[in-house]
């Protein structure tokens, strides 16, 4: 699948909604941060499958809202591949993990 850039002008922050196809087969919009999906889409270029990934994960979901439950699938997704020394994208900072919950 080929997935469109966002615009660069967008904050990482900021909202984005974006259809996807679900379970199902239908293409449902899910709105998520700009980060989230930049993320998701960097996990395409390398060893995810990312449609089965979002498929998987609107199986799983329950009543949570689609682009909840992803963000948090991205985020144990970004957690295991710091445990496991696999690759991230060269746009995420140690220091400040961009896909961990924010500190309230």
């Amino acid at each position: 699948m080929q997935w469109p850039k966002i615009n660069e002008e967008i904050h990482p922050y900021d909202k984005v909604g974006r259809k996807l196809k679900n379970a199902f087969g239908q293409r449902e919009i899910v709105t998520m941060e700009r980060r989230f999906w930049d993320y998701l889409f960097w996990l395409g270029t390398v060893d995810v499958d990312i449609e089965r990934f979002v498929q998987d994960c609107d199986l799983e979901r329950g009543n949570i809202p689609f682009g909840d439950a992803l963000s948090c699938w991205l985020r144990n997704q970004y957690e295991y591949r710091q445990r496991e020394g696999l690759i991230q994208p060269w746009w995420l900072q140690e220091e400040e993990p961009p896909l961990l919950p924010d500190e309230d």
